[in-house]
């Protein structure tokens, strides 16, 4: 009762009253030294329906970003000639397909893959070309498409341009003439709308339509009737330009300007040349809507023959057709691709084409797959030593030359033990113990020579399975006369051991380093060797060594923290361990300088000045950063070791040459939330009110 009248009464609410308060400012305070764990997080950003959307890329601009990243043109343009020429992608869609035709290894091609979405039909992976048969056109390449990869050179100023008697001069060229001996005369003439060059001298004369070599002539004949006794060049000064037209699978169709030089490759190289779906071999030229020539690339590609390069005239139309019957040609071929073929063309046409065969290619067989809709796929095997045989070829055949190690298959013998290079080498015919462990680099120090060991495998014959026989070798003796009976023939699978010497083992090495008198490395003469012994060995220091920012690492386990300088001076110091194999010893150069680094003003390098503090350097580095903790300034000291020169309990250490001092950052907290913090404030006080209301009640 009187707990509860206690509680209940005037004096109870009033308790009540500061106990509540008290509990409301508790948590409150508790909320705010702990901030929520939703604290820090970034509100999603909402965009207006009416915003932009990201910037999408045409195909163009996305071959040129594909390039940019290093991925072969070639295989740029297959891909992107799988899609619509008209379609956009956007940033997302690009940096899939760099990455998935730039894999390093099949895990980032299967990252590719998997950011794609299954079932849309407008992917940018294609997804037959995710299957290894279609993998290995990433590999093969058309043959001579790579020729147009290169930009056009800038047009070559004329005057660096021999012009030749068979020009055919037109309107808008301009006509250089030099008369000299009894006459001294000059001319620059343009050739005028009429076709026609003007002397007051002279009178007129034709020259649109004729050749460089025949208007000499008829120029030579004009002055011939005013003047005597003189000798005439005639010359091309600045010629005149051309209008001609790209069309077909081409890059970039269009009309072009061109010099009155140009070829027909001039305006190929201009157009971008044919694009993947385009022929090399089927290239037209047209002159006042009537056929002139057909061109074949593979031409000039392949003998140099420029007899089909054509002299373009304004006007002209260069028309690429559809790409033309492909076979592809793998293997021992010295130019392994994609090639066109033309009718009627042969196993043997291709061949050439692809270079001929390599020297290790087996002569025996060369085939031949073709798909046919009523026999499925056929294999033609054709004897390259018979010249009699051959095929005429079909688009989509694949001929497959065999490398002499494919036509007989490769047999191996291993060595183990003590040779420079030990692992598993080819059988050749007449293989003895001897000539593996030549070809193995010779045998090594420790090597134990009184004998070596060839395990073989010997078949019993029937269902009673294979054992292995031990052949013991005197491995000193047959390596000083071959002829030795040890020195057996090797077979398929043999394994031969070369042991090591009974308690042999390697020197130990240290490496000494920087300021001694004969840095190098040196053998430890006993396990007791220690850092002194070593130093003596180098020579002892030089006169500019800094002992004391000396190091020493040990293999596999990093830096070794100790202080060189009590190790020279004082020998029987703990700091002059003892050295094992594997150890290097760095002796620095005297340094004459402080590095003052982290959350300072002007980081950098000071000038050591004999007797300053820690304080001393922060101040001429600008003091601390607003993003400075200065309860974290430390000291690494040249031997390694760290020491605090926090700014709290007056802590100012000295500092020595070569060290450095380190401010770190503060750590960053998550901004409050103001509002869900008073939200859980407010929640906490009413449910603490609703218990000690239920509590008074009881």
């Amino acid at each position: 009762m009187y707990r509860r009248s206690s509680w209940n009464g005037r004096g109870g609410r009033c308790r009540r009253l500061g106990l509540l308060t008290l509990a409301a400012i508790g948590a409150l305070g508790a909320l705010l030294l702990a901030p929520p764990e939703s604290a820090g997080q970034i509100n999603p950003r909402f965009y207006p329906e009416d915003e932009a959307r990201p910037a999408t890329f045409t195909s163009v601009e996305v071959l040129e970003i594909l390039i940019s990243n290093g991925i072969d043109p070639e295989i740029a343009e297959e891909h992107l000639a799988r899609f619509p020429e008209d379609r956009t992608y956007t940033e997302s869609e690009i940096e899939i397909i760099v990455r998935f035709l730039q894999p390093t290894d099949e895990t980032e091609e299967g990252a590719a893959r998997e950011e794609m979405e299954p079932g849309v039909p407008d992917q940018v992976i294609p997804s037959e070309i995710l299957y290894p048969r279609r993998l290995e056109s990433r590999i093969l390449k058309p043959f001579g498409f790579k020729i147009f990869r290169m930009l056009p050179a800038p047009t070559t100023p004329v005057e660096d341009i021999t012009v030749g008697p068979e020009y055919v001069v037109g309107i808008g060229d301009e006509i250089l003439i030099t008369l000299w001996g009894d006459i001294q005369k000059r001319y620059a003439k343009i050739v005028d709308r009429q076709g026609r060059l003007v002397f007051p001298d002279a009178g007129v004369v034709m020259a649109a339509g004729r050749t460089l070599g025949e208007l000499r002539e008829e120029l030579a004949a004009v002055f011939g009737q005013v003047y005597k006794g003189f000798r005439m060049t005639v010359s091309i000064g600045d010629v005149r330009t051309i209008s001609v037209y790209v069309t077909g699978d081409v890059h970039r169709p269009g009309s072009y300007t061109l010099t009155a030089l140009s070829t027909v490759f001039t305006a190929l190289y201009h157009a971008g040349g044919p694009t993947l779906h385009g022929s090399m071999r089927k290239i037209s030229l047209a002159r006042r809507n009537q056929p002139l020539q057909d061109i074949d690339l593979y031409e000039f590609l392949l003998s140099g023959d420029r007899s089909m390069d054509v002299p373009l005239q304004s006007g002209d139309v260069v028309h690429i057709h559809p790409q033309l019957a492909t076979v592809r040609v793998i293997g021992e071929v010295r130019r392994p691709g994609i090639y066109e073929i033309r009718d009627e063309e042969t196993l043997r046409d291709v061949i050439k084409m692809a270079g001929g065969l390599t020297d290790l290619a087996t002569r025996e067989v060369v085939t031949v797959d073709r798909y046919s809709e009523i026999e499925g796929v056929q294999l033609h095997k054709i004897d390259w030593e018979d010249a009699a045989q051959n095929l005429t070829l079909a688009g989509g055949d694949e001929i497959a030359v065999y490398s002499v190690y494919q036509a007989h298959p490769v047999e191996f013998v291993e060595i183990h033990g003590q040779v420079q290079r030990p692992g598993s080498f080819r059988l050749v015919p007449g293989m003895r113990v001897t000539d593996l462990i030549y070809r193995a680099g010779g045998v090594t120090e420790g090597t134990y020579f009184d004998y070596a060991e060839v395990a073989r495998l010997v078949e019993t014959g029937g269902d009673v399975p294979a054992k292995t026989a031990l052949l013991s070798v005197a491995l000193g003796e047959v390596l000083a006369d071959p002829e030795h009976v040890d020195n057996i023939s090797l077979l398929k699978g043999d394994k031969l051991f070369v042991r090591t010497a009974p308690g042999w083992q390697p020197p130990p090495v240290v490496v000494v380093e920087g300021q001694v008198r004969f840095p190098g490395r040196y053998g430890l003469a006993n396990i007791s060797d220690r850092i002194t012994d070593l130093i003596d060995r180098a020579g002892g220091v030089t006169i500019d060594a800094f002992p004391l920012g000396a190091q020493l690492f040990r293999s596999n386990k990093g830096r070794v923290i100790i202080d060189f300088s009590r190790a020279l001076d004082d020998p029987q110091s703990n700091d002059n361990i003892q050295l094992a194999d594997g150890d290097s010893i760095f002796v620095p150069r005297r340094p004459e300088t402080v590095r003052v680094w982290g959350e300072v003003v002007n980081p950098g390098m000071l000038l050591y000045v004999p007797g300053k503090k820690a304080n001393y350097y922060l101040q001429k580095t600008g003091g601390f950063t607003l993003k400075a903790d200065k309860k974290s300034v430390r000291i690494i000291r040249v031997s390694g070791e760290l020491e605090s020169a926090s700014q709290r309990f007056w802590s100012d250490p000295k500092v020595h040459k070569g060290d450095e001092i380190f401010v770190e950052a503060k750590e960053e907290r998550p901004p409050i939330d103001w509002g869900k913090t008073l939200r859980e404030t407010a929640t906490i006080v009413a449910s603490l009110a609703a218990t000690v209301f239920v509590l008074a009640n009881i």
